[in-house]
């Protein structure tokens, strides 16, 4: 079963161009449930699959502008944190450190300068 995303993971992932999955939808669940509110949030709402990637992309983007959330200033930044959210996992017994080092790993490999 896929973990939920932290918010920070959210952002990270859009600065790697990670294509969006369902998990985006949950978490702007979960964000308005827990009384944020955006007029871009309750759009996402409303995406199903098969997701857009540059509608989903644009879309993140003004959620990120109307919350203020802090901005991620690079790619390495990006990857620290999605490595940090998995390690959280790890220490929760619901990944694997094999999974995480090899996507980890991947990302890396990927955004690599």
């Amino acid at each position: 079963m896929p973990q939920p995303l932290f918010t920070s993971e959210v952002f990270a992932r859009r600065i790697l161009c990670l294509a969006p999955d369902g998990r985006v939808v949950t978490w702007a669940e979960n964000m308005v449930l827990a009384g944020f509110d955006s007029p871009h949030l309750s759009v996402l709402l409303g995406e199903i699959a098969p997701f857009n990637a540059f509608e989903i992309d644009d879309m993140l983007g003004r959620i990120h502008r109307e919350l203020g959330a802090p901005q991620i200033v690079s790619v390495s930044a990006a990857i620290e944190i999605l490595a940090t959210a998995a390690a959280r996992w790890v220490a929760a017994g619901r990944l694997t450190r094999a999974s995480v080092m090899s996507s980890v790993a991947q990302l890396y490999i990927r955004n690599r300068d």
